[in-house]
């Protein structure tokens, strides 16, 4: 957990009046009520490359449901179905993602 690297004293506005030192608040705490921490010195990577790193590892990302839309546009691709016919189907396929949820692939 961090410690603190200072701490403030803020007014009823919300505004910074003055900050000390930790050691200084061990001795008189006073109006210095609220922590100032740093932001964390650790390297960091955007959520694209974790999950990158994270699949070639073998970890599988939650699978989102489809939405009506891309389940429409999915049996129009077919040329089974006509615009109408495929948007009833992509709703009774909502309801029973609605009440089934959807599932991970079994391995």
């Amino acid at each position: 957990m961090f410690k603190p690297i200072a701490w403030a004293m803020i007014d009823e506005d919300g505004q910074f009046i003055d900050a000390i030192h930790p050691d200084e608040h061990a001795r008189i705490e006073g109006d210095y009520k609220h922590p100032v921490y740093i932001a964390s010195q650790q390297p960091t990577i955007d959520k694209s490359a974790a999950i990158r790193i994270a699949t070639a590892l073998g970890w599988e990302p939650k699978r989102e449901p489809p939405t009506p839309r891309e389940v429409k546009d999915t049996l129009r691709a077919t040329g089974l179905l006509t615009n109408s016919q495929a948007w009833d189907v992509a709703e009774e396929v909502m309801k029973l993602l609605a009440t089934h949820g959807i599932k991970e692939k079994n391995t």
